[in-house]
């Protein structure tokens, strides 16, 4: 993948960090995959470009995915909070 698709990648997720608490995770895992694939190129080791994309798209699409699942968890202990307070508390900081 040319960096500066890469790059153009990175600018449009730019506006979405602040939607989704664990994008910033899911693109450093992204990039960590990236420099992991350009270093066993190195010796030799060619990954598939489209093992490459399923690998980006499932990283991007699991941290969005889990950042809407706290912050739904999130907002319903806060509307439940005069109810079962602890019990919100214990159950986000378990299932977490």
């Amino acid at each position: 993948m040319p960096c500066w698709a890469i790059r153009s990648l990175f600018f449009l997720l730019r506006g979405a960090i602040d939607k989704f608490s664990y994008l910033p995770q899911g693109i450093a895992v992204v990039l960590v995959f990236i420099g992991l694939k350009m270093l066993a190129e190195l010796f030799h080791v060619y990954l598939p470009v489209y093992a490459s994309l399923l690998v980006i798209v499932v990283c991007l699409v699991a941290a969005i995915l889990y950042s809407i699942r706290v912050a739904r968890k999130k907002a319903r202990c806060a509307l439940n909070t005069s109810k079962k307070s602890s019990y919100c508390t214990h159950q986000f900081l378990t299932s977490v």
